[in-house]
């Protein structure tokens, strides 16, 4: 948790930087990997500077809006792709929007439930970890959820790259 991100506002938008830099902002989240995600919450139309680099995508919170000329409704993520310069946003209805991206990775990846990992072994053992330990793994623990801990299905076969 932190108690302080960097904050603006563009074009009639509040915007919260989450992760990396946006605009001279850096947010003090710690990252792994270069990235950006954005908060951006209000009513009002914006185009917003993207690195060419970068894979993004957008996910309506709440509220209704464009990006890059497509409506997107709560809950749907749209894929921008990468190789833009900037995204036209229209926010509606006091909405929030959270923008993210980040370089794509170069390896294939293996996906399963919650797990993403570059080699079955690997994502075995997190299973295992998961479905064993508990909260006392690396996964750490919900706070504020009093329910059963959901169990990882089981591995039935190899897992390949996608």
């Amino acid at each position: 948790h932190y108690p302080e991100l960097p904050r603006l506002h563009r074009d009639g938008l509040r915007v919260m930087v989450l992760a990396g830099e946006f605009e001279g902002h850096q947010a003090p989240t710690r990252v792994y990997t270069p990235l950006i995600a954005l908060d951006l919450r209000g009513e009002g139309e914006t185009t917003l500077p993207l690195r060419r680099d970068f894979e993004h995508g957008a996910l309506m919170l709440t509220g209704r809006g464009e990006v890059a000329g497509e409506p997107i409704e709560p809950g749907e993520l749209l894929y921008l792709g990468m190789g833009r310069d900037s995204v036209d946003l229209r926010l509606h209805d006091d909405a929030e929007l959270l923008l993210i991206g980040g370089e794509p990775f170069e390896e294939e990846l293996i996906l399963f439930w919650n797990f993403v990992g570059r080699t079955h072994e690997e994502v075995e053992a997190w299973v295992r970890e998961w479905n064993d330990q508990g909260a006392k793994s690396r996964f750490g623990e919900v706070l504020g959820y009093n329910g059963p801990r959901t169990r990882s299905p089981e591995l039935t076969a190899r897992l390949r790259p996608r």
